[in-house]
């Protein structure tokens, strides 16, 4: 279930910051950024966050991790003139699966655009089935944030 905007994880709570570039087709007849651009710059950030887990970078092909279930909360728009960047954390690991929470925010964190909470699921392209999340990844994701999963 997606938090409501009000109640989403403080800023400072993040150890992962990755600026994001907007495009001039970011932007709708409105000017401000479309719905879809939020969700790519949280993807932008998705490579970022797990790739520093890894020396070759991540490749989601290779690594199996497929979204299950993504929600997000819009709450102030994005202009042209605004830096955004977007904060990523690994709030719960499952047997399969593990939650990743996301604020895109203006490059100052004085403002939150958007909350964004998606299910991740370790998938097995052979089997075509969830299989479990190995405990190398558990650990690393936990000692990098500072928690047991």
């Amino acid at each position: 279930m997606s938090q409501h905007p009000l109640n989403h994880r403080p800023a400072d709570e993040f150890r992962h910051r990755t600026p994001v570039q907007t495009r001039f087709n970011d932007f709708d007849m409105f000017g401000h950024a479309n719905n879809g651009a939020y969700l790519q710059y949280c993807d932008v950030a998705k490579l970022a966050y797990f790739g520093q887990f890894l020396p070759e970078g991540f490749d989601p092909a290779a690594s199996g991790l497929v979204i299950a279930n993504i929600n997000c909360d819009f709450i102030r728009q994005i202009v042209p003139a605004d830096k955004v960047e977007v904060l990523s954390a690994v709030t719960a690991i499952g047997e399969s699966s593990l939650v990743l929470e996301q604020l895109v925010t203006s490059a100052d964190g004085t403002t939150v655009h958007a909350a964004v909470r998606s299910v991740m699921v370790q998938f097995d392209a052979c089997t075509r089935r969830p299989c479990p999340i190995s405990s190398e990844w558990r650990s690393k994701l936990a000692g990098f944030e500072g928690r047991d999963f």
